[in-house]
């Protein structure tokens, strides 16, 4: 390829390709970014769900031995009332009453009832005498779930609002209950995730089968929170980030790129090939004969020094001498002249005491031609 076509071309393939690196480089490491920060959001996230799940669960602990223990009469006016004030300071808690059998006698927001109201069986039983319900008819709030817990004859009901969070737009959670014998753990309320009972009742996260996660199991209580998201909604969710990652990155790799080819260029010219020319004695000689026109017979011959660049092009001996007077590289180059004279044709000189060479110099090269006198 012509010198002056690699010279252009070279660098702009260079500085394609490094904006192209820059631009890949970028977008991996917005990928990456984005799965950490969803990872790290994912584990606020449980730790919010789970600081909410333990103040719920005490606070429910809590007002259930209360009604256990009031002194007012079975469903009577009073211990309504009392309920009521009691849900009514409740920061967790929509309804709070009796329950005997799996039967509804009375509660804060029911009153009492004259037929009680039916219950299904509850979904979880502690040792400690707990028990708790998935959900309780006639508490539900636009379909969603209101869990319940019992302890003895009372009963409460979480308010289905309990984990509402507008920053977990894009995740879910789910609470699993937890029993020392795993068997025995399950689903308690939330979005079904689709992952192994074993991730969601020990503190861990990661991601399984395309699914991010991030579980956090309670210290005081048998439950566990675990937030969760589609692998592909960080992607969505974070694709500004991924963009401005990717064109940063592309226009550092552009720049690196424009360096570089500054650089090559720079490093192809022709004052650096000949400086790596010398270092390397890169040139050759060719000798010009001088003949006496009376007899015809060579009496002397012109040294002449020829160079190629690195691609292989000759250059021209003036524009070589002239770079080289202009760079300051002539004394090099004469001293590199006179001794390929010297191994060139040693055995001549030799044998022919009357064999001239010539060897062109400059003004500078003087001191060079005494030191070799």
């Amino acid at each position: 390829m012509p010198t002056s076509k690699q010279r252009v071309f070279v660098p702009l393939i260079a500085i394609l390709l490094f904006t192209l690196g820059g631009i890949l480089v970028g977008y991996i490491g917005g990928h990456l970014l984005a799965i950490r920060l969803t990872n790290e959001q994912l584990v606020r996230y449980a730790d919010h769900v789970l600081g909410t799940t333990d103040a719920a669960s005490n606070e429910a602990a809590t007002i259930l031995v209360k009604i256990d223990s009031l002194p007012f009469p079975h469903c009577s006016a009073q211990e309504i009332n009392y309920l009521r004030s009691l849900i009514f300071a409740s920061h967790y808690l929509k309804d709070s009453g009796h329950m005997l059998f799996n039967k509804i006698e009375c509660s804060s927001m029911l009153g009492k009832l004259q037929t009680p109201l039916p219950v299904e069986a509850p979904n979880f039983s502690s040792a400690a005498g707990t028990h708790i319900f998935k959900t309780l008819p006639g508490f539900a709030t636009a379909g969603m779930s209101s869990v319940g817990a019992q302890l003895g004859d009372a009963y409460v009901v979480f308010s289905p609002w309990l984990f509402y969070n507008s920053e977990s737009a894009r995740m879910l959670y789910t609470v699993t209950l937890r029993d020392r014998d795993a068997k025995r753990s399950g689903y308690l309320i939330g979005e079904q995730s689709g992952l192994p009972l074993s991730l969601l009742v020990r503190n861990q996260g990661g991601m399984v089968d395309g699914t991010m996660y991030a579980t956090r199991c309670s210290l005081h209580f048998p439950t566990c929170i675990t937030t969760f998201s589609p692998a592909t909604n960080p992607l969505a969710a974070k694709r500004l980030t991924e963009l401005i990652d990717s064109a940063v990155a592309g226009l550092f790799g552009l720049a690196f790129g424009f360096l570089w080819s500054i650089y090559y260029r720079r490093n192809r010219s022709l004052d650096h090939q000949l400086r790596r020319a010398i270092e390397n004695d890169d040139f050759r000689m060719v000798y010009q004969p001088i003949v006496d026109v009376r007899n015809g017979r060579i009496i002397g011959a012109e040294s002449l020094i020829r160079w190629n660049d690195e691609e292989g092009l000759p250059v021209s001996p003036d524009v070589l001498i002239t770079l080289a007077e202009d760079r300051g590289f002539i004394c090099q180059i004469t001293r590199l002249v006179v001794r390929h004279v010297f191994r060139d044709l040693d055995d001549t000189l030799r044998r022919l005491p009357n064999f001239r060479v010539s060897i062109n110099v400059s003004a500078a090269d003087r001191s060079i031609l005494n030191s070799f006198l």
